[in-house]
């Protein structure tokens, strides 16, 4: 089969049976494997056949027997394998060829999409991925994968303009350069920054370094983003603070009140989510956030109610109607809003 692209697939029936993605850079691969999954679980038949375990908590006998079932709605049911390296390493160096799984991967249920992770986080040069090992030597030669090497760090800022551009969003190198140089030196940090950014500046498609600048500038508790976690916490005292710190700068007020909606409509879907038997990365996908972020989410959630939740979306609506239709003073609307929302009655 060979290397792996995304953009060559039109529809499920060209989506190869078993596809291994795997390496160091495990920011960019859980990117391109959410695209895959939104690709594949487009409607809810699909949800219904499609089934994400960890190679941690299941053995490869668990896996095989899920691969040989049949889908029950859509055409092709499938499978999806965290960790899956976990599942070969007790395993001795020692070939097997007649294994159970060996004989799958030569003939794979065509009704079943199998899609195997393996995140590298070992910093040394050695791979977890060995092409003289099985069941690597099998699938990296007859069937489909896509490697997802370490981006160095002097290759961070292309990686930079190049994530704005897909944003419809241009910079100049030394923005760039700006951003590497006020971040740790990994990507999932550099996308939060660069994400912020673009909130920011929401709308606009070319963002001036003395802009970036800016938002750099500011204090960790100065920023849109630490309103939100004062939010999460419910700290009033802490969040007043950082609203007026934020309102120092004029036109502040639609990029909050986004935020805020942003917040509480994902704290509404995340109720229902909750009381399904979803693996937490699953339910991070569909709230179309990170899982690195979802604790937050759910720290939020033990802090408002239900009640208190739907009340927040209902005056957020409102306050957004009277911000666009009504000449008020928008600083004092905003401020009544977040104290409404984060005092306890």
């Amino acid at each position: 089969m060979g290397i792996f692209d995304l953009n060559k697939i039109k529809t499920k029936d060209d989506f190869p049976s078993v596809l291994l993605l795997y390496g160091k850079d495990t920011f960019t691969l859980n990117e391109y494997y959410n695209k895959i999954i939104a690709f594949l679980v487009a409607d809810e038949d699909s949800k219904t056949d499609f089934e994400l375990i960890d190679g941690e908590e299941n053995n490869i006998n668990n896996l095989l027997a899920l691969a040989l079932q049949l889908p029950m709605l859509s055409d092709k049911r499938i499978i999806a394998v965290r960790r899956f390296d976990n599942m070969f390493s007790g395993r001795k160096k020692k070939k097997t060829e007649n294994t159970p799984f060996n004989h799958y991967l030569a003939n794979p249920n065509p009704s079943t999409i199998l899609i195997l992770l393996v995140e590298d986080t070992d910093t040394s040069s050695k791979n977890k991925v060995d092409n003289s090992k099985e069941p690597y030597d099998i699938i990296l030669s007859k069937h489909s994968y896509k490697e997802f090497t370490q981006i160095k760090e002097n290759k961070f800022t292309a990686w930079i303009i190049d994530r704005f551009k897909q944003k419809n969003i241009t910079i100049e190198q030394k923005s760039a350069e700006l951003i590497v140089a006020n971040c740790h030196p990994n990507l999932m940090d550099i996308a939060n920054e660069i994400d912020k950014i673009s909130l920011h500046y929401i709308g606009q498609n070319n963002i001036l370094y003395d802009e970036i600048l800016y938002i750099i500038g500011y204090t960790r508790s100065n920023t849109i983003f630490d309103l939100t976690n004062a939010i999460y916490y419910r700290n009033m005292k802490k969040a007043v603070s950082i609203f007026h710190n934020i309102m120092k700068k004029a036109g502040e007020e639609n990029v909050i009140i986004y935020q805020l909606a942003s917040l509480f409509y994902k704290l509404y879907k995340l109720i229902e989510l909750k009381g399904t038997n979803k693996a937490q990365n699953e339910i991070a996908r569909e709230l179309e956030i990170h899982q690195y972020y979802l604790s937050n989410y759910m720290t939020a959630l033990q802090n408002y109610s239900v009640e208190e939740i739907t009340a927040a979306i209902i005056l957020i609506n409102d306050t957004d109607y009277k911000l666009k239709s009504m000449r008020i003073d928008k600083r004092l609307l905003v401020e009544e809003l977040l104290v409404k929302i984060l005092e306890k009655v």
